[in-house]
């Protein structure tokens, strides 16, 4: 028993002298008070979750509805696609390359722009500041018969030759990639809000 409690306490100063914490947060000061009324250009309140998300596993921030500190109003300004990777087509039956490009690849881009407010006296803090985010998707042009369909003419199914997530159409992966662009612009803005008040 004696060894056990031994052990126990020589792991433990080993892991605290290193600096380890047994908290997820990092930061260890008071915690500001934020509220993040609705996003123009977020009907579904996609961003909006994923920000207040953000904001509170930093650490540094708490979210609250009203009340706050702090108010942040977000507004996208813009959500595009440009198209960015292209591959030939195919015939569907010799595999010989067709003249026509189909399209397989985008990037999606979501600008916003950032305005922090004292809540209190409803001075600005800082902004308008704009801030953006990109992510690149791939998907199936369904122009393409061959994309369709995975058998063989002689009826064999051939091992697929596209990575996870490939096999969406551009509207599919267009929605998947809002995750991945919200969390991006999401961390965006935090490093702005942080950097100009810590």
């Amino acid at each position: 028993m004696k060894s056990r409690s031994f052990v126990f306490l020589i792991v433990f100063a080993f892991l605290t002298s290193c600096g380890y914490r047994f908290s997820p947060m990092e930061y260890e000061g008071e915690k500001v008070s934020i509220s993040i009324p609705y996003i123009q250009g977020d009907p579904e309140a996609s961003l909006n979750n994923q920000l207040i998300s953000t904001l509170t596993s930093s650490g540094r921030f708490s979210y609250v509805q009203s009340d706050s500190d702090y108010f942040l109003q977000v507004v996208i300004l813009s959500d595009n696609n440009d198209l960015i990777g292209y591959r030939y087509d195919r015939d569907k039956v010799s595999g010989a390359r067709k003249q026509n490009i189909l399209s397989v690849e985008n990037r999606r881009i979501i600008s916003s722009q950032v305005t922090m407010y004292n809540s209190r006296s409803g001075q600005v803090v800082f902004g308008p500041v704009p801030i953006s985010a990109t992510v690149d998707y791939d998907y199936v042009d369904y122009g393409s018969p061959k994309d369709l369909n995975t058998n063989t003419s002689s009826g064999t199914i051939p091992t697929i030759r596209y990575s996870y997530g490939q096999l969406d159409t551009v509207e599919g992966a267009h929605d998947d990639a809002s995750l991945y662009v919200y969390k991006k612009l999401s961390q965006k803005i935090l490093e702005c809000v942080a950097n100009r008040l810590f």
